[in-house]
């Protein structure tokens, strides 16, 4: 699943390859970007420990890009709730 989320990443990404390795090398070197990854691995830290710059980002809503993603268990009441709409 890991690939396939990597693989739709990498060619959805409006990026060159040689831009997407730019990015990654410098953020591993940028400290908010560092700290994300970090949080990302090993969990965030309790809301009052966060630094911060970096709390923005751990709003502990899951993103893909601007966009929320929506847990599959969700799906269909999301669904009929799109469909409500339209009628």
């Amino acid at each position: 699943m890991e690939n396939f989320i990597n693989a739709v990443s990498e060619h959805s990404i409006p990026a060159t390859h040689k831009r997407l390795k730019e990015y990654r090398k410098v953020q591993g070197s940028d400290l908010v970007c560092k700290l994300i990854m970090q949080y990302r691995t090993e969990g965030w830290p309790d809301e009052k420990s966060v630094p911060a710059v970096v709390a923005p980002f751990g709003n502990n809503l899951l993103m893909y890009g601007q966009r929320i993603v929506i847990p599959q268990s969700l799906f269909k009441h999301l669904r009929r709730s799109i469909l409500d709409t339209k009628a």
